[in-house]
């Protein structure tokens, strides 16, 4: 039985974002699904979730879902629509209760989409506690977009990486501790092998 893991990068970048984490994720023995999500579109971020929850449907056995920023939050609503064995969460957007997120910049969103993402990441905010798979949370100790202290002070098992801020990969020690996160936990879904 082999494992899917499903790559979903963040809003304004691509699969090649992952490809600091490839060395790793070679050693671990699973099938990666790295999709290119659409980076503009009228219906942004909705077609990024229709297009795990498909990724997610089109494989037999156990699926982990690992995202990046807007990725994380279409991750944490794919393991809340669809059956997943963990998720690991880089960079989720949690914002404080009352606080609006911004649209990216980088994203040259128009405003109903930048809207959109906006509804998207509160969404699945307030889906977190929902999820009814393990869940792994790594946030940069310097994020720009993502308090820290906050995301500390409401999510369990989080991992504040030291010296990194939102783009994970570009952190050798994110890298490793993902790595590691997520071997660790694909031996446990696949159990003790057979004799």
């Amino acid at each position: 039985m082999q494992i899917q893991a499903i790559f979903i990068h963040g809003l304004g970048n691509t699969s090649d974002w992952w490809s600091p984490f490839l060395p790793s994720i070679e050693e671990l023995g699973i099938t990666p699904r790295f999709p290119d999500l659409p980076t503009i579109g009228p219906s942004l971020p909705d077609d990024w979730l229709k297009a795990v929850q498909n990724t997610v449907d089109s494989h037999d056995g156990p699926t982990v879902l690992i995202g990046h920023s807007l990725g994380a939050s279409t991750a944490v609503l794919g393991a809340c629509t669809r059956k997943v064995g963990n998720i690991f969460l880089l960079a989720l957007p949690v914002y404080s209760p009352g606080i609006i997120p911004s649209a990216p910049t980088h994203a040259a969103l128009s405003q109903s989409e930048g809207a959109a993402v906006a509804r998207f990441v509160i969404k699945a905010q307030r889906r977190i506690e929902k999820v009814p798979c393990p869940a792994y949370f790594f946030i940069g100790e310097h994020d720009e977009i993502i308090s820290s202290e906050y995301a500390d002070s409401i999510i369990d098992n989080l991992h504040i990486i030291k010296n990194a801020d939102h783009d994970l990969a570009s952190s050798a020690d994110s890298v490793s501790a993902v790595g590691e996160t997520v071997a660790a936990a694909c031996s446990e879904l696949l159990g003790p092998p057979s004799n």
